[in-house]
């Protein structure tokens, strides 16, 4: 399969050159072009969800972050719906009580989501999950609570099933975060054991 994550960079009200309108195609492009069989994205709102959809051949799951609905940045997960059935799926948050929209921890900005999903791929009849989180940028705390979170969930979750995660950890390989889902031994990094190696450049920014 052919897995990506995204970070699409939310639509501002701010008109310049990086603004939503004028790089939309071009993500429609990209995506397009490599052709993704699951695809987790961070940021994107309701409407620039709707506008990845035109592409044709993608459905999505997942729920704004502000209020468990539309509302807010989504970490939604792209599909091939010819390819996949979705069985289940689900929303929780990083943060104390992870059931209803909210902070967590030393986070101050935002509220922070993880979206879930579990598919059959009609191909070959296997079930997997997929997980699809943003991170707190700014509290160290946070960051660290929420990888412990999402190791809590994939076992309550998914139990002994694939899962694959994808998302925008806002984090650097050797950062806490990024050990603790490491070191627990259930989940590789990919971009360590991927077939085909990695290419371009080590990690871009654009606010």
């Amino acid at each position: 399969m052919n897995i990506a994550t995204f970070n699409v960079l939310m639509d501002t009200k701010r008109d310049h050159p990086n603004a939503w309108k004028y790089r939309k195609e071009m993500v429609k492009g990209l995506v397009r072009f490599h052709d993704f069989d699951i695809m987790g994205t961070q940021e994107a709102f309701k409407h620039q969800l709707t506008d990845i959809l035109e592409l044709g051949s993608y459905a999505y799951t997942g729920s704004g972050r502000d209020d468990g609905k539309d509302a807010g940045e989504h970490s939604a997960i792209f599909y091939k719906k010819e390819r996949f059935d979705l069985l289940d799926n689900g929303d929780f948050w990083f943060a104390e009580n992870p059931g209803v929209p909210g902070k967590g921890w030393d986070a101050t900005c935002c509220n922070r989501i993880c979206s879930w999903a579990k598919f059959k791929d009609k191909e070959t009849g296997k079930v997997f999950f997929v997980f699809n989180s943003h991170y707190d940028h700014e509290g160290r705390e946070a960051r660290r609570n929420s990888s412990l979170l999402l190791l809590k969930k994939i076992e309550e979750i998914a139990g002994g099933n694939t899962v694959f995660c994808t998302g925008d950890f806002n984090a650097t390989p050797d950062d806490e975060p990024i050990q603790i889902l490491k070191n627990d031994g259930r989940l590789k990094d990919s971009y360590l054991i991927s077939v085909q190696p990695p290419y371009g450049t080590e990690g871009t920014f654009n606010a």
